[in-house]
């Protein structure tokens, strides 16, 4: 297995848990109450918690259903959002292979739709560093962070500038090891 690359994951799981158990609640009520928008996004949001707690199984599942229910409602930005959120489930589960196609989709469907194109750049080139496809996330690495310059959200920035860092400590390493 590749080894992980500066992963999100909760700082405080148990707090994170209660959230997803309150969230599955609040999800019922709204599936009960024919709310297929709201439950959507909530299901993409439980997803993403599981993933963020190491539960990648319970991540993809609801992922892979929140996705199915907005390409259902050809709903453009939660495709696109909750594909860059299964892509990453995939991969955090050790299947690197399969979500490439789902980060090419989320690259591809975030640049369609003029949101989230930064957060999908920068899940892929982080899964590419975990494949040892290093020049190739390099470069999907750098588009986010040209992105992300024009926003000018210095959290973000941050965060791919450590990506593009870490990618470079990878480089020397091999370089010293090889």
């Amino acid at each position: 297995m590749a080894t992980p690359f500066q992963r999100h994951v909760a700082d405080r799981p148990e707090t994170l848990h209660k959230q997803i158990a309150h969230d599955l609640e609040r999800l019922a009520a709204l599936e009960e109450a024919g709310d297929s928008e709201g439950a959507t996004r909530l299901s993409g949001k439980i997803g993403e918690a599981y993933r963020m707690v190491g539960d990648n199984q319970a991540a993809i599942l609801y992922l892979t259903a929140a996705l199915d229910e907005a390409d259902w409602r050809d709903n453009a930005p939660q495709q696109a959002v909750n594909l860059i959120r299964l892509a990453t489930a995939v991969q955090y589960s050790g299947q690197h292979d399969e979500a490439e196609p789902l980060f090419q989709q989320a690259v591809a469907s975030s640049r369609e739709v003029g949101r989230y194109e930064d957060y999908a750049l920068q899940h892929y080139g982080k899964c590419l560093i975990e494949m040892g496809r290093l020049d190739e996330a390099e470069s999907y690495l750098q588009a986010a962070l040209q992105l992300r310059e024009g926003n000018g959200d210095k959290g973000l920035l941050n965060a791919t500038r450590s990506a593009l860092r870490g990618l470079q400590k990878l480089r020397d390493q091999q370089n010293t090891q090889g």
